[in-house]
């Protein structure tokens, strides 16, 4: 068993994702000044990836209507997936914030894509913004500091959102998606054009 120093500590475990990535998983500790946990820091990152998709929920994986049905649209993200093995998705959704990951990826392959759990990796972290700013570049921020936080800040990846202001007007990660439909065939088939086998 390995002790924990009062001035923290750090684990690393490695493996093999089902799609045949690997992947490195580290913690990091730091114990406050009075002898209490002060920061936890997780990090994963995959090795041999591909393309990582950051997803948001409403207005892409269901309209963002009145009486829309949930995740009404997942399995389009689901035909998109099984034909680009080398993408991984990462949860961007505002979700993330009341639900754990688990609970996400339940939401998005429940009802006939539970094959593809091992696909959706993370979520991106909450980056606070100052008192001054607004939401302009959110979600992009978010994904950005996901992308260099788990060491594949050159990778390639597309943002599936709803909300162009987001992201800023130069930034070729979005793909928009009209919130009243959420995500169709043909978003799926530019998708697919862009994501290269």
């Amino acid at each position: 068993m390995r002790q924990i120093r009062p001035s923290g500590g750090m684990l690393r475990k490695a493996g093999k994702l089902s799609t045949g990535k690997f992947y490195q998983h580290e913690c990091r500790w730091e114990h406050g000044g009075d002898g209490g946990l002060a920061t936890i820091h997780y990090r994963t990152e995959i090795l041999n990836g591909g393309n990582d998709n950051f997803l948001d929920f409403d207005g892409v994986l269901h309209p963002e209507v009145v009486d829309a049905e949930p995740f009404c649209c997942r399995s389009l993200s689901w035909a998109f997936l099984r034909q680009r093995p080398q993408v991984d998705v990462v949860f961007s959704t505002s979700w993330r914030e009341f639900h754990v990951q688990e609970e996400l990826v339940q939401f998005v392959t429940q009802g006939g894509g539970e094959d593809l759990v091992s696909r959706f990796i993370g979520s991106t972290p909450l980056v606070r913004k100052l008192p001054a700013e607004d939401d302009y570049r959110k979600r992009e921020r978010e994904c950005l500091v996901w992308l260099e936080g788990n060491g594949v800040g050159g990778r390639p990846c597309l943002a599936l959102d709803d909300v162009d202001y987001w992201f800023s007007s130069s930034s070729p990660n979005p793909h928009l998606v009209d919130y009243r439909t959420g995500i169709t065939p043909a978003d799926i088939a530019v998708l697919l054009d862009r994501v290269p086998q």
